[in-house]
């Protein structure tokens, strides 16, 4: 069982009608079918002409068949898989279809081709005793007896912030541990020449792809430093609106590197290639992709919260769209 699932249903919809909305409509039809199966295991079934049909009567075109269809039905069906968790393919021939499933692929989306394939979301459950116990815990552990390097590194933090992370909580039962993984990091990008707002790009398409949200509203923040609220709250939910398109191909990358790393393909590498990256560089933001995927995996699991002045000193566009992950802590 997984959460909650956004599911794309493709399949035929003006394929084979020869613009007949007769046929266009029985189409609909098929996909709407689908519909209520997907609502019934615990998802939320979606289908591109919910949303382009409209789009192309608010704009004055005649129907799915006018000139301006082709500006509206593909572009929309991509704009949905960058919220979308995966796509349900329906049989039949349909070149949007495919082009649908061709991207999912790309981005690591899983794709079923039936609905017995899909798995069944959780159902909401009430928190336990024990989690309501720790509502105002920083993390699920007790703070360790204190080291000098743990003092260490809580006077760091509150030299550069003004309070203790959580995070650094967590770490400090093991602060060497910590210091490393920070150097390998940094090791990982110190010959890339990526600058600090790429750096911010990836980290962010990673923590939202993830469910962190912890490095969503620390690096979302420092991401709006380097460019801006709007481009940092765009790459945390997917719109990668503000990005160039090298910083796009990085962004989407991360999160391929984030859902499945096992789902890349060549064509993949080579959009990177393209995007004006060397191998090298490749190599380099994959290993620092990792890296944060490893980190936020400690953290996460150990129930890390969101900082209360963490999440006060983030722009109120970051805040808006971090509604995933552990919840901060209140002040």
């Amino acid at each position: 069982m997984t959460k909650p699932l956004l599911i794309l249903i493709a399949g035929p919809y003006a394929s084979g009608t020869n613009g007949d909305p007769r046929l266009m409509s029985a189409n609909l039809e098929r996909l709407e079918d689908a519909a209520w199966p997907i609502f019934r295991a615990g998802h939320v079934p979606m289908i591109g002409e919910w949303v382009a049909l409209p789009v192309l009567s608010s704009a004055g075109a005649t129907g799915p068949t006018d000139p301006l269809a082709a500006d509206v039905m593909y572009p929309v069906a991509e704009r949905l898989l960058a919220h979308c968790d995966a796509v349900l393919r329906l049989p039949g021939e349909s070149r949007g279809a495919d082009q649908d499933v061709a991207i999912a692929r790309r981005r690591g989306i899983p794709v079923y081709y039936s609905i017995d394939e899909m798995p069944d979301a959780l159902p909401a459950a009430a928190e336990p005793e024990a989690a309501l116990a720790l509502v105002d815990a920083p993390s699920f552990l007790a703070d360790p007896a204190m080291t000098p390097d743990m003092q260490a590194m809580y006077d760091e933090d509150v030299a550069d912030d003004g309070f203790v992370w959580n995070l650094t909580r967590v770490w400090a039962y093991q602060p060497e541990t910590r210091k490393k993984l920070d150097e390998l990091m940094l090791a990982a990008l110190s010959s890339s020449g990526l600058s600090a707002r790429q750096r911010g790009v990836l980290v962010t398409a990673t923590a939202s792809t993830l469910g962190d949200a912890y490095c969503s509203f620390a690096w979302g923040g420092r991401l709006a430093r380097y460019a801006d609220p709007a481009t940092a709250a765009g790459v945390l939910s997917g719109a990668d609106v503000g990005l160039t398109e090298q910083e796009r191909a990085m962004a989407e990358w991360a999160r391929q590197i984030a859902k499945d790393p096992n789902s890349t393909i060549p064509d993949d590498v080579q959009l990177l290639r393209d995007a004006g990256l060397d191998d090298a560089q490749i190599f380099a933001i994959t290993a620092y992709v990792g890296l944060r995927i490893a980190m936020a995996t400690v953290d996460d699991a150990l129930g890390a919260r969101p900082d209360a002045g963490l999440v006060a000193k983030t722009p109120e566009e970051v805040r808006a769209v971090v509604d995933y992950g552990r919840r901060p802590l209140s002040a």
